[in-house]
């Protein structure tokens, strides 16, 4: 037979609405209130008949609670048409105005592209979460791909499931190996999940890549967009790696729906930018190659692009406190004494001749550098880490004297390259084993392999001799820093680059802190043991936690902790922001949070902090964004230049100013200039967003009348527990523990008890292990599920026909409650669903709008109960009355009317503001149909 979207059809001995049709294809959701998920059928292979659901039995007064539990269950369900918002109450996010922002400008797109860009702290990933929510809920998303930086991918994964209640897989070469168990046999992974994460430099891969554009994404989410971005090109012959661009491209060309994440959207190059822009449409941009430019007049509605200054000045228009903290930061300058600076004068002997050998022998200078200042980097870092780096390299040496075939490769320039500007290592490698293979770079055969052995065990030796008592960076932090720290707060965070360092330092801080517990978060470690550590962390009444990079990105720390020390600083600018922006954010219960940053008095963390760091915090103060810094020749020959240290350290660099000056000149831009500030400004969007705070507040509260508030929430969870006798115990605490003895309800994971739950999200953001019961959670949603299914139960959860005695009405009234269903004539074509009330008086025609249903449905009841022979007859009379049909016909025609205006009004505004830039997203937007309908429930009234 042919179906279209929004019939209600009878297969498998079920009833289900049809959703979409594809092809041979049909996708549908049974509405039996069993498994109510969204499922894929093959026509041919399937006995479907048109259905409708039966009539309610008069001969049965069901309960008129189990009736009000039954409405409630649908509409905290269906695929409601006018609400403005489903994902929040699917969610345990508590947004703030502000974030809802990204959500609505979404929602007045036909077809979600948009570039979020806000700036580090303000929720990018809840922004991107309550999109992506909303989408499925309203079913405009099924198969969804987000692409991400390899080190994000798990805290992906944990922010959907943990906020949003979205179960994701991440595809990966080590994780294929371990789904292939549960897979069907010759199942494609890519086609069999519906919800993947994946490494952008995994999906690079080409094999991984063809894979990927063969199936059909919904949505395509591209955390740090920015590494997508098309490298700008000096002229055709300068060569730059395109395969991430490419990738992204192609995947942008072929999704329905797409979101693009990155707090640092501009490189300092317009058409990079506008690459991204083009993206998400191409007519939103002209030219091409480097004159490549972007319309803002059109590209303003698909950009939201805010700094922090932008949300504080929202705030303070709408007369609302500043919900962010005082940053409180302090660069501490630590003088490097001798046992320090004869390590680093001997290092610099071996530096030295390693990048003479390689200018001389043409050999790959620019990597050469870039080792020179990993070795650097590690003796600034920590005695621990300098020593390590020294060994690995010795035992590297040893080896090519044994094998001397051994060649470098491409790879490990990359590696090398991102190692010293902590930059992403990519898929294959963690940072830790990036550092260790750095460590054994650029050893080259022209340059003695024994007197480089002998070069660095003469550094080794004078390392060894710097104990913990002799590290006057570590003493600092013992005794000058952390003691001053907590005794503002009883918890820091001390991120440090390398793991030898966070060894060193958890093992010494260990015996110093003995009235605090000492914690560490790196790498390595698995997502299990990251939880469980960060948990104690939280839960301490007294702790340092120590850790590297992997908690700099994506994790949300505000509540957990208000301090951070930086061990060492970071090159890169942004990788500084980055670490920052896990505690000074949004929803820092703190006031002030303090950050302190060591720093080795006249080394070449003295010269970054100088010309790197301190010009990026100034610009950001002045400007309200972060300059671009991605690291790369420019920048080394920036930094280069700048390191000049004093009379007790020859300048490591002062005899090779020829390759650093040619650097120079191949320079397109300084970062740091006005003429590059002034064109980041000039392409960038900040303040552009005019959707006002009255209208998200307005938003929010229609969602709350029609689908129902989290107090509405938990009215109907409670009530539905009690129902089914599962008692719910208040504890001291103020949680909740629920007792389930409905085998229906004993989900895998749950069992039947559950405990620490609250409806309050505000309560668990302080307690990690609280559970938010939302209409998210799997035990919410089998309990509508169960009530949906129940409908069809004659007997004594029987709610489709209820009855009451109204002392204060005069006629004797009938109200039904119809679930009615629009297909939207958009391509491909959408289904709403809407819960119609009608009513009129049964005896003298008259009929009721919503506002008197309301005041009828308020007034109180008596306690006793009409006959059930009186119920029939009056509602036997009701059906036969005309107005039966025609006050149904004239409030769906009322319906689809006011559903049709709201589109059209919002069709309209698009046009209006220049953000249609192609008109088939508009087409069928406002031309609504009715699908099918069903009756749900009769509810007669009854004068004393």
């Amino acid at each position: 037979m042919q179906f279209q979207p929004g019939q209600i059809v009878s297969f498998r001995k079920r009833l289900w609405r049809i959703d979409e049709v594809s092809g041979d294809e049909f996708f549908a959701t049974a509405i039996d209130g069993i498994e109510g998920t969204q499922k894929r059928f093959i026509s041919e292979l399937e006995k479907v008949q048109t259905a409708q659901l039966e009539k309610p039995d008069y001969n049965t007064n069901g309960s008129p609670i189990i009736q009000d539990l039954l409405l409630r269950a649908y509409r905290l369900s269906m695929l409601h048409g006018s609400a403005p918002f489903l994902s929040l109450q699917r969610s345990s996010v508590i947004p703030v105005n502000y974030q809802l922002v990204p959500l609505v400008m979404a929602l007045e797109q036909p077809v979600t592209r948009l570039l979020i860009a806000d700036d580090v702290g303000l929720g990018k990933t809840i922004e991107a979460g309550l999109i992506m929510a909303e989408l499925m809920a309203r079913g405009r998303a099924k198969r969804i791909l987000i692409i991400t930086p390899a080190n994000l991918r798990e805290q992906w994964q944990d922010a959907l499931s943990y906020f949003f209640h979205i179960d994701t897989r991440i595809l990966s070469s080590k994780t294929r190996r371990e789904y292939e168990k549960e897979l069907p046999a010759g199942a494609n992974p890519w086609q069999f999940f519906r919800q993947i994460i994946v490494s952008i430099d995994y999906a690079k891969q080409p094999e991984q890549k063809f894979k990927i554009l063969e199936q059909e994404w919904d949505l395509v989410v591209v955390d740090e967009a920015h590494l997508a971005a098309k490298p700008h090109q000096q002229s055709d012959k300068h060569s730059v790696t395109m395969e991430r661009w490419k990738l992204v491209q192609d995947i942008s060309a072929k999704t329905k729906h797409l979101l693009l994440l990155t707090a640092t959207p501009h490189n300092g190059y317009t058409d990079s930018f506008a690459s991204l822009i083009k993206m998400l449409d191409e007519k939103l941009v002209t030219g091409d190659g480097p004159s490549l430019r972007v319309n803002k007049n059109l590209a303003h509605r698909f950009v939201c692009q805010r700094s922090r200054k932008d949300i504080e000045a929202w705030f303070e228009k709408q007369g609302l406190y500043n919900p962010f903290p005082e940053r409180d930061p302090l660069e501490e300058i630590i003088p490097v004494n001798r046992d320090y600076l004869n390590v680093l004068e001997r290092l610099n002997v071996y530096s030295r001749e390693l990048l003479s050998s390689a200018r001389s022998k043409n050999k790959l200078y620019t990597l050469s550098e870039w080792v020179v200042f990993h070795l650097q980097k590690r003796a600034l870092s920590s005695p621990a880490a300098l020593r390590q780096s020294l060994q690995n390299r010795i035992n590297e040496i040893r080896r090519r004297l044994e094998h001397r075939d051994i060649e470098l490769t491409r790879e490990d320039k990359e590696i090398v390259k991102n190692t010293v500007f902590d930059e992403d290592p990519g898929e294959k490698l963690d940072a830790e084993e990036a550092s260790r293979r750095t460590d054994k770079s650029m050893i080259l055969e022209e340059l003695d392999l024994r007197r480089q052995e002998n070069l660095l065990l003469n550094v080794l030796e004078l390392a060894k001799k710097i104990t913990p008592q002799k590290d006057v960076k570590l003493q600092w932090l013992v005794k000058r820093i952390l003691p001053s720290l907590l005794k503002n707060d009883p918890k820091v965070i001390v991120f440090t680059r390398y793991k030898d360092t966070l060894d060193y330092l958890v093992n010494q801080l260990g015996k110093v802190f003995k009235d605090a517990i000492v914690l560490n978060l790196y790498g390595d470690m698995s997502e299990a043991a990251r939880r469980e550590e960060f948990l104690k962390f939280e839960k301490a009444p007294k702790a340092i936690l120590v850790a590297t990079d992997v908690i700099s990105e994506g994790l949300n720390l505000q509540h957990a902790c208000s301090q951070i020390v930086h061990y060492e600083l970071p090159w890169n600018p942004n990788r500084l922001e980055q670490r920052n922006g896990r505690v000074d954010r949004f929803g820092q219960p703190k006031k002030k949070v303090f950050i302190r940053t060591l720093v080795m008095d006249q080394t070449l963390d003295a010269a970054v902090l100088e010309h790197l760091i301190k010009k990026a915090n100034r610009i950001r103060e002045d400007r309200g964004f972060c300059p671009p810094f991605f690291g790369d020749e420019v920048n080394m020959a920036l930094l280069i230049r700048s390191y000049k240290p004093k009379s007790y350290q020859r300048n490591l660099f002062e005899d090779l100013t020829d390759p650093i000056e040619a650097a120079m000149q191949r320079r397109l831009f300084d970062p740091f200039n006005n003429e590059t500030l002034d064109r980041i400004e000039q392409d960038s969007f900040y303040g552009a967003i005019d959707i006002s705070l009255p209208d998200i507040t307005e938003r929010l509260e229609k969602t709350q009348k029609q689908i129902g508030s989290t107090e509405q929430i938990k009215k109907f969870v409670l009530s539905a527990l009690s129902h089914y006798q599962c008692p719910v115990t208040e504890e001291k605490d103020g949680t909740l523990t629920i007792h389930i003895y409905e085998r229906r309800l004993q989900l895998p994971g749950i069992g039947n008890r559950l405990t620490k739950a609250t409806f309050e999200p505000r309560k668990a953001l302080a307690d990690p292990e609280l559970i938010v019961l939302d209409l998210g959670h799997p035990l919410i949603k089998r309990l509508i599920d169960l009530v949906r299914e129940d409908f069809f139960t004659v007997g004594k959860f029987y709610g489709r026909v209820a009855a009451f005695i109204k002392p204060e009405i005069d006629e004797v009234s009938v109200v039904y409650h119809y679930l009615v269903r629009f297909v939207i004539k958009t391509n491909p074509i959408s289904v709403i669903e809407e819960l119609l009330p009608v009513g009129f008086t049964v005896y003298n025609s008259k009929t009721f709008n919503q506002v008197e249903i309301e005041k009828i449905q308020a007034l109180k009841n008596e306690a006793r109960l009409p006959a059930q022979a009186e119920i029939k007859m009056h509602l036997t009379e009701a059906e036969n009355n005309p107005l039966f049909v025609e006050a149904f016909n004239a409030a769906v025609a009322d319906l689809k009317e006011r559903l049709t205006a709201e589109r059209r009004e919002l069709k309209q505004k698009i046009i209006n503001e220049g953000a249609v830039v192609d008109q088939e997203w508009l087409n069928g937007i406002d031309d609504l149909e009715v699908a099918s309908h069903d009756l749900l429930t009769v509810t007669l009234y009854l004068p004393r």
